[in-house]
């Protein structure tokens, strides 16, 4: 006999307590699992009768923002007539990736992962758009032997390697 409806609704937030779009929820009965996605207000909403259930059976789930940086893993326990379940994801802290993860985790000193909340660290050098190059032609196609370029005071020069009038190969920036 198929199970009854049993409605499962609730909002998802990030670690900053701020409803997030497109995070997956999967909920794991012993007949099954289903998942879904948030809305562009953080809700979701499934029915376990679509996995299947027994009442008063322990259900697992687990919640992923879109990065996969942030997690959650929690149970409940099914009732009658359907439960709100709101969840706050926490920051990964493991190298351990969530089912279905492929992604490239790039962690930021002191471990932790690089999410929207825990931002790459960038060193803005304020490098001008439109910095001095000099280039040296020798050849007789006109092809480039090399590129100098200056930045702030400072030279660096690459030099290019040709086989049958091809560009085959370019140096990495030497400084001067």
């Amino acid at each position: 006999m198929p199970s009854s409806p049993n409605v499962i609704s609730g909002t998802i937030y990030n670690s900053n307590d701020i409803n997030i779009a497109d995070a997956r929820v999967t909920f794991t009965t012993s007949l099954g699992s289903i998942s879904t996605l948030s809305n562009s207000e953080g809700k979701y909403l499934v029915d376990l009768a679509e996995a299947g259930y027994e009442l008063g059976e322990t259900v697992s789930y687990e919640c992923w923002d879109s990065q996969k940086n942030q997690t959650y893993s929690g149970n409940l326990i099914v009732s009658e007539g359907g439960q709100t379940v709101n969840i706050i994801l926490a920051l990964r802290t493991d190298v351990s990736n969530p089912p279905g993860n492929t992604d490239i985790q790039i962690y930021n000193i002191g471990g932790k992962i690089v999410s929207e909340d825990n931002p790459f660290p960038v060193i803005d050098l304020n490098l001008p758009d439109n910095y001095k190059t000099v280039w040296v032609i020798t050849r007789s196609d006109g092809q480039p032997d090399s590129e100098t370029v200056t930045i702030r005071g400072i030279s660096y020069t690459r030099t290019f390697s040709y086989t049958n009038n091809i560009l085959t190969e370019r140096s990495e920036w030497v400084r001067q």
